[in-house]
């Protein structure tokens, strides 16, 4: 079995580390103004939704899954937070353990196709994901209703002092949580024991299906915790967003990170970082202007050139 332990928690960030720096370096000189750090702020915080996601996306990366529902399922909470507050705050005490819920079951969903029906994870996330976009397009009929409540909103938009932004601190407290639970509790270690050798684990008394089931509901309940965040930054339900940029932005970020599909190796540290990587990225596509269309195809090739780089380094 791998020594999972401690070598795999605390994988080098030499190589994000280097790429942040290669396209700080690029946006320095396509638009120096681009680094003042209000701009830095503004570039994080546009990057923090997807880094909520990667919170989740990351805990089932590490047990050898993969979850492609996490876009429709924030897409979902935007539209139904919308509609069903249609813009008060008072709604929000049953809508948010509502939608919780829900994305919790959609993990939940996830999680008993893999283990009990054992589906590939990337199968069965995909068709969990149809589901979801089929549900909230019969449920808006193709023209969403309400705004988001004030409350959200200022989780969206608001900043501490300010000057930092309310997002921005969201996604780090999140980001500690997650770091305490895989670093200090013995969860923590039952992921990555699950993820290093599921039969070794099973050995030690580890329940691997009871482990990836809460992992994919992790993931459901981190989608929706996103999604409220979305509805602070858009304000409105709306059908114009791409659910699969919510999930594939969140993926990349974490194997950008250092989280490897084989499992066992990674974790939040990378996770972290990788969400500052991407929102400098994001920033220098738009400062060259890239087409959406050209950004898939950044995504696909990253993706491929992240698996290569980790197939290198295990040989």
């Amino acid at each position: 079995m791998r020594q999972v332990a401690r070598g795999s928690r605390f994988q080098p960030l030499f190589a994000p580390a280097m790429v942040l720096i290669v396209i700080a370096a690029l946006i320095a000189w396509v638009s120096p103004r681009s680094l003042h750090p209000l701009n830095l702020l503004q570039t994080l915080k546009s990057s923090s939704i997807y880094g909520i996601i990667a919170l989740g996306q990351t805990c089932v990366v590490l047990t050898g899954g993969v979850d492609l529902s996490t876009g429709p399922v924030a897409i979902l909470t935007l539209l139904l937070t919308s509609d069903l507050s249609r813009g008060h705050n008072s709604p929000l005490v049953w809508i948010i353990p509502l939608l919780l819920m829900l994305g919790a079951g959609f993990g939940l969903l996830n999680g008993i196709l893999i283990t009990l029906g054992n589906v590939e994870p990337m199968v069965a996330t995909l068709v969990t994901a149809s589901i979801v976009q089929g549900f909230y397009l019969i449920w808006t009929k193709g023209a969403p209703k309400g705004v988001i409540p004030p409350s959200l909103r200022l989780l969206g938009t608001g900043r501490i002092g300010g000057v930092f932004p309310a997002a921005i601190a969201f996604w780090l407290v999140l980001s500690l949580i997650f770091l305490c639970i895989l670093r200090k509790t013995r969860f923590g270690r039952c992921i990555y024991y699950v993820g290093s050798n599921p039969q070794s684990a099973y050995l030690s008394g580890i329940n691997q299906n009871v482990v990836v089931l809460i992992v994919y509901m992790i993931s459901g309940i981190c989608s929706v915790i996103a999604g409220f965040v979305l509805g602070g930054f858009i304000g409105i339900g709306t059908l114009q967003l791409d659910p699969m940029d919510y999930s594939f932005t969140p993926l990349i970020i974490t194997l950008l990170g250092g989280t490897d599909f084989v499992g066992a190796i990674g974790g939040i540290e990378g996770t972290m970082l990788g969400t500052v990587v991407m929102g400098f990225l994001l920033n220098l596509l738009t400062l060259f202007r890239v087409a959406t269309w050209a950004k898939y195809v950044l995504e696909g090739v990253l993706i491929v050139g992240i698996l290569l780089l980790f197939r290198i380094q295990r040989r």
